[in-house]
């Protein structure tokens, strides 16, 4: 009675999981990131962030270009004297141009926007990337999930099955309440194991909503033919010098270190003498008469005025002020500098790791799937001998434990494989649509031929 009632509650289970599930959707993983990529606001952040850098950029080279400015004044003047009274109205035009000739200040202004609007392009190639692996982690999170549930089912179904047959046993008295306790305990972790698992599943498919805005439970899995090979060219130190070149955050974090080095250029520049070109034109008109026109226009109603200078400045002293500042901007580059150095190691280690675990994983996979073999034909065996009674209910269960664990590692590591193939891509900067959709032709859904 007691198993019966238990085998009862895991379909109740699973109809709360499927209720919880309705959102169905059939995808592949190049169909999963276009649509993450559309709907994903973090997505569409990494652009805004990295466009208004490059604004930045425009903005401190128009200090490089002329600045042509016009200015209009206009008045009514009354006026009254002793020997007339009159009134008189009189405008003002100018246009003046104003070009830098030199100015070491707005040179190292524009260059360091050059590259801090040149490291943020390639942040936004890392963000990109990163973008990539996250939404192809979470899609192969669930089809880990999927894979392991069905091997949560398997165990619950054989362990439901020993803990009858033990039952029926004990009750011929061919086996012992011992045994009969062992079974209920196996059963009993396979299934809260399976609800922790089932769990697990809806996490992960909420992960990828997050991201995509649609809750795909139905996705596209890797097909029986799907190769598990090593990485292409097989030479760790190739793929070591790729990641220094490309890696897109090292590349950044050398950029924003240049543009360190410019507010140095920039600090000095603000220390030494600055030379503008002016040139300007006026135009001014009245309608005055007679004294008037003569005591306060000189006679003219038009009159053109032209004036053509180099202005120079030189900001000699200024307290502390620009000194610090100096010695401010390089030490900012130092740190800076040690910054890229530390992302540079990073790069190089994390480079050689990755490479490492795919190898590590092809290995794994090709192991467990043996494995997995061979635990198959043994528990096959072990529990044909226990029907018999010439096997103990102890070494059936290790059997089957050996068996699910190693089946659900399986799983794991096939996936494994698979995230950290795109990781390595990821480090050396080659990661983005065509590896999603090479890796996705290797994909199929439940319902392809």
């Amino acid at each position: 009675m007691w198993f019966a009632r238990r085998s009862l509650v895991s379909p109740l289970a699973l109809a709360f999981f499927s209720a919880v599930s309705m959102n169905v959707y059939a995808v592949d993983l190049l169909g999963a990131y276009q649509q993450a990529k559309t709907n994903a606001p973090v997505f569409q952040g990494y652009d805004a962030t990295q466009k208004a850098a490059q604004q930045g950029y425009y903005s401190a080279v128009g200090g490089l270009f002329p600045t042509v400015s016009l200015s209009a004044v206009g008045n009514a003047t009354a006026y009254n004297t002793s020997s007339y009274n009159d009134s008189a109205l009189w405008d003002t035009e100018t246009v003046s141009l104003s070009q830098p000739v030199f100015n070491l200040n707005l040179w190292g202004t524009t260059l360091s926007q050059s590259d801090t609007s040149a490291s943020a392009q390639a942040t936004y190639q890392a963000n990109v990337q990163s973008f990539i692996l996250t939404v192809a982690t979470d899609y192969f999170n669930i089809l880990q999930d999927k894979g392991v549930l069905a091997s949560d089912d398997a165990a619950v179904s054989f362990y439901g099955r020993t803990l009858k047959q033990t039952q029926e046993k004990f009750q011929a008295g061919l086996s012992t309440i011992k045994a009969v306790k062992q079974a209920e305990a196996n059963y009993d972790l396979s299934y809260a194991t399976q609800i922790k698992d089932q769990s697990q599943l809806q996490i992960d498919v909420s992960n990828l909503s997050k991201l995509t805005g649609v809750r795909y439970t139905d996705l596209a899995a890797p097909k029986e033919t799907f190769p598990f090979a090593s990485p292409d060219p097989a030479d760790i130190e190739t793929w070591v010098r790729e990641a220094e070149i490309n890696n897109k955050t090292l590349i950044a974090a050398r950029l924003t270190a240049d543009s360190s080095k410019q507010v140095i250029t920039e600090e000095v520049g603000n220390q030494l003498p600055q030379v503008n070109f002016v040139a300007t034109y006026g135009l001014a008109h009245t309608n005055a008469n007679d004294t008037v026109l003569v005591e306060h226009f000189a006679g003219e109603r038009s009159s053109h005025s032209w004036a053509i200078q180099l202005q120079a400045s030189w900001n000699i002293f200024e307290g502390t002020a620009l000194f610090a500042s100096t010695i401010q901007a390089a030490r900012s580059y130092d740190a800076q500098t040690d910054t890229t150095l530390q992302t540079y190691r990073n790069t190089v280690a994390q480079t050689r790791q990755d490479y490492r675990s795919v190898i590590s994983d092809i290995s794994q996979v090709a192991a467990l799937k043996q494995a997995v073999t061979a635990d198959e034909l043994s528990l096959k065996q072990l529990d044909e001998e226990y029907k018999v009674g010439t096997e103990t209910i102890v070494n059936v269960l290790d059997q089957a434990n050996q068996l699910f664990s190693d089946r659900k590692n399986y799983t794991q590591a096939e996936y494994k494989y698979m995230t950290d193939t795109l990781t390595l891509q990821e480090d050396v900067g080659s990661l983005g649509l065509p590896q999603i959709s090479l890796l996705n032709q290797w994909l199929t859904t439940s319902t392809s031929a």
